[in-house]
């Protein structure tokens, strides 16, 4: 990719000094496209393997097995680690004891619960209108 810059922009400074400018402006269009694409690339290439590297913490937890770690990159080894770290103070500060979010992965087969409940109706009148309201547990 350097490389590729710093002949892009020895072409630019020729460009300015020389009269036929066709020839090194495809050229320095071409090479800029090219780079262009190997950038997004690089980073397809990088997100995906980040995406791979969360996948793995969901599914292991937060220690990975040894030769999978061995194959991460320093900088992905720190993502990993960070990531635990936003994860673990996520789930310690959701309600009051705090969440295991790794316990339940799947969604629960029964879509229904059964509910119960105690109510009392209170009647008040007022002037011409009945007031209702209702108290206990819903």
């Amino acid at each position: 990719m350097q490389d590729l810059f710093d002949q892009n922009k020895l072409d630019v400074t020729k460009m300015s000094e020389e009269t036929d400018r066709e020839e090194l402006f495809m050229a320095v269009k071409m090479r800029h496209y090219g780079m262009v694409r190997n950038h997004r690339c690089v980073h397809a290439y990088l997100m995906a393997r980040l995406k791979y590297i969360k996948s793995l913490r969901w599914g292991f937890g937060t220690n990975i097995p040894q030769d999978i770690r061995k194959s991460m990159s320093e900088n992905e080894s720190k993502w990993f680690d960070s990531y635990n770290k936003l994860l673990f103070n996520y789930m310690k500060n959701v309600g009051d004891d705090g969440i295991d979010l790794c316990q339940e992965q799947h969604p629960p087969k029964f879509r229904f619960i059964t509910v119960s409940y105690y109510c009392e109706m209170f009647v008040r009148l007022r002037g011409s209108h009945a007031i209702r309201w209702y108290e206990g547990f819903y």
